[in-house]
């Protein structure tokens, strides 16, 4: 049997300790990111995803391809989302039936986000425009 002093004297091996660590602050990170995403609001997600969206249209040199476009939808993974490229230099993203709320969110902290590249939201100018079900584009400029 052990006696107290047993262990008292048992260490962890140092080769577990690191690990253990690297863990715990993998974890901690993780944790943190989830509480994070469940506190923005569906408008900040949105300007999130359409952020991203900007910044690989910006790395896209030669004009978006078909892979690029759906990439670029990608950023979207909850949505339903066409993304088109009627020109060279722009990319459309539209994010349908959005909710009214959702709408106005996205109206208040996504209208227009500029940067190395232009992200302006087309036709909605109020949030009285908003309605039950929404179909919002986003021009991305380089």
């Amino acid at each position: 049997m052990f006696g107290l002093g047993d262990f008292e004297q048992y260490q962890r091996p140092r080769s577990l300790r690191a690990p253990t660590i690297a863990l715990a602050l993998l974890l901690t990170v993780a944790l943190a990111w989830a509480v994070r995403a469940a506190l923005l609001s569906p408008g900040e997600v949105i300007r999130g995803e359409l952020e991203a969206a900007a910044a690989e249209v910006h790395a896209t040199l030669a004009g978006p391809s078909e892979a690029v476009l759906r990439r670029l939808g990608r950023h979207f993974p909850h949505r339903t989302v066409t993304v088109e490229a009627p020109a060279r230099s722009l990319v459309v993203v539209t994010l349908h039936r959005l909710d009214a709320g959702t709408c106005r969110d996205t109206m208040n902290v996504a209208r227009r986000m500029e940067g190395l590249v232009v992200v302006e939201l087309e036709n909605f100018r109020a949030t009285s425009e908003c309605g039950e079900s929404n179909d919002m584009t986003w021009r991305i400029m380089p």
